[in-house]
């Protein structure tokens, strides 16, 4: 072997210097490409709208066929584009069954899709109630949303899910509604007009854009394990009537009545708009 790889170099060198570099040739081959490279490269430009509109721009071609043509958004720009690092990311069970977002958590874009389901992780909350009085009531399941906000029973807890803001406002952290602290905004029982027309003089917490709830809304702070009031224990609202409240939700079948919520029991009536009741206000909301 050691013979045979001697023989090949002295091959080699007489090659060299009998015939030239012309001869490697036959060894190495032809060290031309074959053709122009593939396109391989974006440009910012492309890279932009990638980021905020999505759209799959093709690869541009290395071999350039005249002057480049500006790209029209700087590195910076580009980088203002990319969101920030969420401090609340979305996850799985918070998007729908089926469909996708693309969040950026610790430096990572990353798609996250969903596995929820609508009445069963948002939209729909827990009614509160814990006490199950026949087998596979609302007792027994305990279903309904609750972002956690509960107590090692499964009972909404006030304390929590509530946030007290320091300007005589309380925010629900789980519909992002604000209500005023003092749930007596009358002054007293009113009819249902004062009640609406209220909302456009109050300035708590230097808000002024108040409003009457609807019955939904004012369902959704109802906790059917508790009653006088039926609110969630711990919860830190003031002056809470036992008694029945206006909503802003007229009866369709006849326009002179509107919703009432009872706070002693959670209960849900229509009644006269020109009896008196209690009113509470709520702001903003999802």
């Amino acid at each position: 072997m050691q013979k045979f790889k001697s023989f090949f170099m002295l091959v080699l060198i007489t090659s060299l210097f009998t015939f030239g570099i012309e001869s490697l040739l036959l060894f190495a081959g032809s060290l031309e490409p074959p053709g122009s490279p593939a396109p391989t490269m974006n440009t910012l430009d492309d890279i932009y709208k990638r980021i905020t509109t999505g759209s799959n721009a093709a690869a541009h071609s290395l071999d350039p066929s005249g002057p480049p043509a500006s790209t029209m958004h700087t590195l910076q720009e580009i980088y203002n584009a990319i969101p920030g690092v969420l401090t609340n990311p979305a996850t799985a069970a918070a998007v729908l069954n089926g469909k996708s977002v693309i969040i950026r958590s610790n430096g990572q874009m990353l798609v996250i899709t969903g596995i929820g389901t609508i009445g069963t992780n948002f939209f729909i909350l827990r009614t509160g109630q814990i006490m199950s009085y026949i087998a596979g009531d609302d007792g027994t399941y305990r279903k309904g949303f609750t972002k956690g906000y509960t107590n090692a029973d499964g009972s909404w807890n006030g304390a929590t899910r509530f946030t007290d803001n320091g300007d005589n406002t309380v925010t629900d952290n789980i519909t992002g509604l604000m209500w005023t602290k003092n749930a007596n905004q009358g002054p007293g029982a009113t009819r249902w007009t004062n009640a609406m027309n209220g909302a456009d003089t109050c300035l708590v917490g230097g808000y002024s854009d108040w409003r009457l709830p609807n019955v939904r809304e004012l369902l959704s702070i109802i906790d059917y394990k508790n009653q006088l009031p039926a609110l969630p224990t711990g919860h830190p609202f003031i002056n809470v009537q036992n008694n029945w409240y206006w909503t802003s939700t007229t009866y369709k079948p006849d326009t002179a009545y509107a919703g009432v919520v009872s706070l002693l029991n959670g209960i849900v009536n229509f009644d006269d708009k020109g009896i008196n009741f209690y009113v509470w206000y709520c702001r903003a909301g999802q």
